[in-house]
């Protein structure tokens, strides 16, 4: 999957929970837009099929600290109290990249009903100010 995708997760209301589960697999890279006209079956199998317009905020808020503020190695953890989901972000590891874009590797895992998911990711900040999913980010190659 290419592209920057904007950190941004929590639905707007709940006639948009579809909307926002398949956003999610978008930037999440679960799924590729030829992709979106196929069968979404699998969504039962995932832990965001169970979120609610509450654990999109937590997520949302946890990765932002996360990215914003969390040295190499920590783990921030979410849990809401209502439905019982939770999560981890953690940031494996902080770099500048090509273009100068303060960039971080992450994981993120979530939890419902008893399912698990976990994904990696490189996330860069834009001049906006959001963390975006940029996955062709690299550091600058070094010269000898």
């Amino acid at each position: 999957m290419t592209g920057r995708y904007a950190f941004r997760m929590a639905p707007k209301d709940n006639a948009s929970n579809g909307f926002a589960m398949l956003a999610l697999l978008l930037l999440w890279g679960a799924v590729s837009p030829p992709g979106v006209s196929q069968n979404m079956g699998f969504l039962h199998q995932t832990p965001i099929a169970s979120f609610q317009e509450s654990d999109f905020k937590l997520v949302e808020e946890t990765g932002r600290t996360a990215l914003n503020s969390a040295p190499r190695g920590k783990t921030l953890s979410w849990q809401n109290p209502a439905t019982g989901n939770s999560g981890d972000v953690t940031v494996l590891g902080r770099f500048t990249a090509a273009d100068q874009r303060s960039c971080a590797r992450v994981v993120i895992v979530n939890r419902a009903r008893g399912i698990s998911g976990e994904a990696r990711y490189t996330m860069c900040k834009s001049a906006d100010g959001l963390w975006k999913f940029d996955p062709e980010a690299r550091p600058p190659k070094k010269t000898n």
